[in-house]
C-alpha cells in the first residue's frame, strides 16, 4: 500500500510542479507569485493527504 501510494504521489508532485507552475506563471503577474507559492503548498498537502486517505 505504501508503494502504491509513494508512486501516486510522485505523479501527481510532477503534475503539479510541470503544469501548475505553468499555468501559474502565465496567468498571474509576479506581485501574487508569494500568494501562488503559499496555496500550491497547501494543494500539495491537501493532495498527498487526500491520495494517502484513499488508500485506506
Amino acid at each position: 500500500m505504501h508503494t502504491h501510494f509513494y508512486q501516486k504521489n510522485i505523479y501527481y508532485q510532477f503534475v503539479d510542479e510541470a503544469l501548475l507552475d505553468f499555468y501559474l506563471e502565465k496567468l498571474f503577474p509576479i506581485m501574487y507569485l508569494d500568494i501562488l507559492l503559499k496555496l500550491k503548498h497547501m494543494f500539495h498537502i491537501f493532495l498527498i493527504v487526500y491520495l494517502d486517505s484513499s488508500n485506506i
